[in-house]
């Protein structure tokens, strides 16, 4: 498994733990075929969630504002900047194609 250790925080420190972003990746399981193969990053104050499905709509967080995610950002178009540059960051290192279509979300990034 990649990744760090977290011995430390079991023991109270996180001294070297903070990330400046986090990247996860959930793709679609047999059991449970209405669940869409979904890719997001975090950094500290936003988080953009992909989803790689027919009906979803992507989601754009401000933690900072909105810490339990209950305000979809992803329509406001004073964040569309944030969201495609989260979304850009989200895809660089990926070799996924990116070309769906949104049907009624079409526009949308």
């Amino acid at each position: 498994m990649q990744g760090y250790s977290f011995n430390n925080l079991l023991k109270d420190s996180v001294e070297g733990w903070k990330r400046a972003k986090v990247f996860y990746e959930y793709y679609r399981e047999a059991a449970f075929p209405q669940t869409p193969a979904t890719f997001a990053v975090k950094f500290d104050r936003y988080k953009y969630i992909y989803y790689n499905g027919v009906w979803n709509i992507n989601e754009l967080f401000d933690l900072e504002k909105d810490p339990y995610e209950m305000n979809n950002l992803i329509r406001d178009t004073a964040y569309r900047k944030i969201g495609k540059g989260l979304k850009d960051e989200l895809f660089k290192s990926k070799k996924t194609i990116n070309n769906r279509i949104d049907h009624i979300y079409r526009g949308i990034y």
